[in-house]
Order: structure tokens, then C-alpha cells, then sequence
């Protein structure tokens, strides 16, 4: 998460001690600037999540094509699979089974390129 998430959300930043440095799909290095914890509320199940802070997020269209590439990874629809690394990660593809395993908004919503938003989401209950 970027420090000015963390920051819009009131959330209390602590420091890393020997945290291995990131680096983007891009091969951008990210400046770590602590973690935080974030609550999560399922169903009255109360959920800390512990989210890196890094000081910008940098996203490029092509990063995902960039970190597909650099891996030598394969999409194999005829077996929905995903090969990276020459087989060293096999990773299968989500399958749409269900209309319960969606999350839903409510309106329409335009994210501005180069941000991060909270969007309030409903679920179906199982």
C-alpha cells in the first residue's frame, strides 16, 4: 500500500526491522517505509492484516506483460494453467463457477490511473 493510502486512512505506520527489499512487476525498486495493520471485519470475525507501506506505487499498463516475459511464463488455455520459470511454478487460472464467488459494487466507479481506492464491495453470503 503507498504511504499516502496509509496516511488517507488514519492507519498508524511502524517500522521494519531486516524487511528484504521489493521491487515491482516493473523491476521498479520500492522505498519501504514501515507496515501497518489493517482490520478486516467478516462476518464478525475481526482480521488484522499486516500491509507493507512503500512510498509510491508505481503501475505501468505493460507490467504485467513485463513480469510475464522477464519469467518465461506460458498461459495454457487448454489446460488453465499458467507455467513460469519452465515449469518450476505451475499455477492454475480462476474459473468463473458461480455467481457466489463475486464481489459486487453498487455503482458505477472510475479509478483515476496511478491511484489506489477502498470501493465498498457486497458479497453473497454462503
Amino acid at each position: 500500500m503507498s504511504q499516502r493510502l496509509a496516511h488517507q486512512l488514519n492507519l498508524k505506520i511502524y517500522l521494519i526491522e531486516n524487511q528484504e527489499p521489493l521491487v515491482s512487476t516493473s523491476g521498479q525498486a520500492l522505498k519501504l517505509m514501515g507496515k501497518s495493520f489493517v482490520p478486516c471485519s467478516i462476518n464478525g470475525l475481526s482480521v488484522n492484516y499486516v500491509i507493507i507501506i512503500v512510498k509510491h506505487i508505481f503501475f505501468k499498463f505493460n507490467s504485467w506483460n513485463i513480469f510475464l516475459s522477464h519469467n518465461q511464463a506460458i498461459i495454457n488455455y487448454r489446460n488453465n494453467t499458467i507455467d513460469i520459470l519452465d515449469g518450476l511454478i505451475l499455477l492454475p487460472l480462476q474459473k468463473f463457477q458461480s455467481i457466489d464467488n463475486c464481489a459486487v459494487i453498487n455503482k458505477h466507479i472510475i479509478i483515476p490511473k496511478y491511484s489506489e481506492v477502498i470501493i465498498p464491495i457486497k458479497i453473497s453470503k454462503v
